[in-house]
């Protein structure tokens, strides 16, 4: 499957996160538009509130497609539903997503505990398995 499979007259609905407040469908909308695909497919699109709702459409069957973040695409409740395609990355804006403490919590040592563990090494390799491209890394599309 490619974003163009989605035009098929035999996908009926395809999920996304709702562009107009969901980051990830923001990104969706970018990729079906710069590929030409949006007027073609956006009489298909159900619009889920957020990017875990609209991995639901999938998962329930009431939708055939989703566009969804590659860490919910693999997690094994979706994979059981059927295989993925990368979007290019050229096809949108980068979606940049992170942490902080916040001033409020800097003296707290459970959030600096936290900061500490996301930065190791074995969460680093899980955060890379689940499609997150991490400062010093590189994107392996």
């Amino acid at each position: 499957m490619t974003l163009a499979s989605l035009a098929d007259p035999q996908i009926s609905r395809i999920a996304i996160a709702n562009p107009k407040h969901a980051p990830y469908g923001k990104r969706a909308e970018e990729a079906l538009r710069a590929s030409g695909l949006w007027e073609k497919v956006e009489p298909k699109l159900v619009y889920g509130d957020n990017i875990a709702y609209t991995a639901l459409y999938v998962q329930t069957g009431n939708a055939q497609v989703g566009v969804i973040a590659l860490a919910l695409a693999i997690n094994p409740e979706l994979a059981s539903k059927g295989g993925y395609w990368l979007i290019p990355d050229n096809l949108h804006e980068p979606l940049a997503q992170g942490f902080i403490i916040t001033k409020r919590a800097e003296g707290n040592a459970l959030a600096k505990r936290f900061a500490d563990y996301m930065s190791s090494k074995a969460v680093r390799a899980v955060m890379i398995k689940y499609g997150f491209v991490l400062p010093g890394e590189s994107a392996n599309k």
